[in-house]
């Protein structure tokens, strides 16, 4: 039996009133194109780094390899 394969990224969570004004820049433009799939407000964020297909078997030593990293790096801004 094969392993499930996980779709994995490293990603900031956005302060609520930034995904409230890009929800209201997105609305205008959702009608123009047909066939998108358009995020929730409460689901946007910023990718910082794609993983891509990861089995599960190495969750644990990939997650602690990224708290490691992490908590190396200081708080920043995005403007």
């Amino acid at each position: 039996m094969c392993a499930e394969r996980l779709r994995l990224f490293i990603a900031a969570d956005i302060p609520r009133e930034v995904r409230e004004a890009v929800a209201e820049a997105m609305e205008p433009l959702m009608d123009g194109v047909p066939g998108a799939r358009w995020v929730r407000p409460e689901n946007l964020h910023v990718i910082l780094k794609f993983i891509g297909d990861y089995g599960e078997e190495g969750l644990e030593a990939l997650s602690n390899e990224i708290l490691a990293a992490a908590g190396k790096c200081s708080p920043f801004r995005v403007r």
